[in-house]
């Protein structure tokens, strides 16, 4: 399964997931140090004119959204002081058949949420009420204590690297019942940390919210008419807003969305962690916050009233913050790098379950690039689309000057090679609850081509195909043909231990998976058990079925003892086949559209597959202790006996993968 793929599997913008973006790199110039076009050269590709734009986006967006059955996009360039374009492509709904406007059009652009509430945060640090490098229970109400009890920052939240593990629970959700006053989504739903504060990059919705509530208890204003009165209004954004639903005056112009344009509109959305992913706003309205961030927090057209951030605000907010290893996109204060043919850009995505959106922005030239998808089309097409739009752009009006070469080979290739190999997951998971199952099931695997060529599973391009990558220097890989890097961070000894892409935002890492939750011999055993379970279960319930036909009564156990343990191991199974159910019921419900197994009325069915798994544990006992007894008594029945053994391998595989998960912590946090 691919990065692009899990995400969506996990839900969007949300969940990665928001990481199919744009897939950039620079190999020839030094990270540290990109190459950047001043304002005032000249591409050396077409012009980039409205004429030009438009013409260009004609020709790729409409057959492409046919074909992948998106039902509409809005697409915003800007150039300089002004909007350069904004075009609308397809139908805002389409049972009524009302077209996208460019300008007015609402659409829902998921995590670029974010970006105005790290805005926020800057505003408020430019005004001395919050300190980045703070500990940010100084601001908040109750406690959030890092990994080891080391504080987290506000810098460790601008950057993702807090060290959260992933939560889900109420991701999204469809009924504004629900609903919960922020500051109460926030204290009821701590995550574990897994890391230590700015050891590891795990993108964190929950962090992003955090900063949201510290921005509304900082101000005294709550967070959404922050974000109206200190951004929107200075903007001229009079088509925006993070209120859940949008107020009714705006109601009319939010564009529905869609799974597949020729299928029917998703319901609306509500984000209870509104400062990650909230915003509903109209492409003139983006054109807006982009301008003010490529002109130093100002609006030219609008003169100084538009001013949002102090210039130096503005460039510190854009610097590098974090670079997870050399010779790769680093994270800035809230934005990261998307550099590509040696420009440097800066960039965020952001999704839900059918809004799928880009902004990215070239600040030495002055050019942002917006759009927005309202369908993920089929087969997930609104990511492919999305990123070929954000490549093409950079690649048609800032198009790398001279060729890659082709890299020279480098001594100790294949052994570097053969340490990388292996088993790797994501950075960004859950890990201290039942949900860790599922991204178990998500890992990826490093491996070496015929041509000694390395790839990565989950790294795929536009052809859903893994890339493959040539070692440009020791332990740096560059794509074949292409831009993309990938860093190895080694052991002293040799050891691969992390492998950190760039082209998806240095937000998440990939980790070699240790050996106890490996999918690689997990999988193998968690099928061998389900079969073997299976056929016993299936074998028992067709002998009762036969005695009760034939009316044969069941033979007595001459050992009272013996047949109360065959009772207690036979109940033991029908445990364990209960848990292996309820393990695919958790699965399919993961890997559809719905997001119902993580909301909180999915509270008792979660707790009922945690009893399930408690009673898989104790009911594997049982029937280890009637295979081990079988042995010691078995004489000449020695296939039954080989069985038994069978079936208690299998019961120890769900307990172990009961106990391995989490299935059994007292406490539900996800």
């Amino acid at each position: 399964m691919s990065i692009k793929q899990l995400l969506a599997a996990c839900g969007g913008a949300f969940l990665p997931i928001l990481l199919a973006v744009a897939q950039v790199t620079q190999p020839a110039v030094p990270a540290s140090a990109p190459a950047t076009l001043p304002a005032s050269s000249t591409p050396s590709g077409p012009q980039l004119t409205a004429d030009d734009v438009s013409a260009w986006l004609d020709g790729l967006l409409p057959p492409a959204m046919a074909i992948g059955d998106i039902a509409g996009a809005v697409v915003v360039v800007v150039k300089g002081d002004r909007l350069l374009v904004t075009k609308g492509y397809g139908l805002a709904d389409v049972e009524k058949h009302t077209p996208v406007s460019g300008e007015k059009t609402l659409f829902r652009p998921g995590s670029i949420s974010k970006l105005f509430t790290w805005t926020s945060v800057m505003q408020l640090a430019e005004q001395g009420k919050v300190d980045l490098d703070h500990d940010i229970n100084e601001y908040l109400d109750f406690k959030v204590n890092g990994f080891g009890g080391k504080p987290i920052t506000l810098r460790h939240l601008l950057t993702h690297t807090a060290g959260f593990e992933e939560r889900l629970q109420d991701l999204l959700i469809d009924d504004p019942k629900q609903m919960k006053p922020l500051e109460v989504v926030l204290k009821e739903s701590v995550p574990h940390t897994i890391y230590p504060p700015g050891a590891v990059p795990a993108y964190s919705n929950y962090g992003a919210a955090l900063a949201g509530y510290i921005v509304q208890r900082m101000s005294g204003l709550p967070f959404e008419e922050y974000v109206e009165q200190r951004i929107f209004r200075p903007l001229g954004m009079t088509d925006s807003t993070f209120r859940q639903p949008v107020p009714e005056a705006l109601a009319a112009q939010l564009s529905q969305s869609y799974h597949e344009a020729s299928g029917e509109s998703v319901s609306y959305e509500y984000c209870p962690d509104s400062p990650a992913g909230a915003l509903s706003a109209g492409g003139a309205d983006m054109a807006q916050f982009m301008l003010a961030h490529l002109h130093e927090g100002i609006v030219p057209a609008l003169g100084e009233p538009s001013r949002i951030l102090a210039p130096e605000t503005v460039r510190l907010m854009h610097s590098e913050a974090n670079r997870p290893a050399p010779n790769i996109d680093a994270m800035a204060l809230g934005f990261y790098e998307q550099n590509r043919n040696g420009v440097r850009a800066i960039a965020h995505g952001g999704d839900l379950t059918a809004f799928h959106s880009d902004l990215l922005l070239i600040p030495d030239a002055q050019v942002g690039l917006y759009l927005s998808f309202n369908s993920v089309g089929r087969n997930h097409a609104a990511y492919n689309v999305r990123t070929a739009i954000t490549e093409g752009f950079v690649d048609r009006y800032f198009p790398r000057r001279e060729p890659l070469s082709a890299p020279a080979a480098i001594e100790g290739t294949a052994d570097r090679a053969a340490a990388i190999a292996g088993g790797y997951e994501l950075s960004r998971r859950a890990e201290e609850n039942l949900f860790s199952f599922f991204y178990m099931l998500n890992q990826t695997s490093a491996s070496v081509t015929d041509k000694g060529l390395l790839k990565v599973d989950a790294i795929t391009g536009l052809n859903d195909k893994p890339k493959e990558f040539q070692e440009v220097e020791p332990w740096l890989w560059r794509e074949a043909g292409g831009e993309m890097r990938l860093a190895v961070i080694h052991s002293p000894d040799g050891k691969a231990e992390q492998l950190v892409p760039d082209g998806y935002g240095p937000i998440f890492v990939f980790q070699r998976t240790p050996a106890w939750r490996s999918m690689s011999w997990l999988m193998p055993a968690i099928v061998a058990a389900a079969v073997i379970v299976s056929i016993t279960v299936l074998v028992w319930l067709g002998g009762r079925i036969r005695r009760l036909i034939r009316r044969t009564p069941r033979a007595e156990t001459p050992v009272p003892a013996a047949g109360r343990l065959q009772r207690a191991s036979g109940l033991g199974v029908l445990c364990c086949f209960i848990f292996l159910l309820f393990l695919g019921v958790l699965v399919i419900s993961l890997s559809g559209d719905s997001f119902w197994i993580l909301s909180s009325p999915a509270r008792p069915l979660l707790r009922l597959i945690q009893l399930s798994a408690l009673s898989a544990v104790l009911g594997a006992v049982a029937v280890l202790i009637a295979a081990v007894r079988s042995w010691r008594t078995g004489g000449v029945h020695w296939r039954r006996s080989v069985w038994k053994s069978l079936l208690a391998a299998a019961c120890i595989v769900c307990a172990y993968v009961a106990v391995a998960f989490h299935f059994l912590a007292l406490d539900l946090r996800f």
